[in-house]
């Protein structure tokens, strides 16, 4: 599953309307669900968390 936000940031207006911007386009996050760690990950068993870094 994967999920896409706007961040809505009131200073963009400011900032847009002093470097004259034509169009005002928010930062956006991506959230992606992935599969639950088996038992003992942290320490190592299984594919252990290190690919969550």
């Amino acid at each position: 599953n994967v999920g896409e936000v706007a961040v809505p940031d009131p200073r963009l207006d400011k900032l847009a309307a002093t470097a004259g911007s034509k169009e005002i386009i928010p930062t956006r996050l991506t959230f992606v669900d992935i599969a639950g760690l088996v038992k003992g990950a942290s320490k190592g068993e299984g594919l252990g968390n290190q690919f969550l870094a």
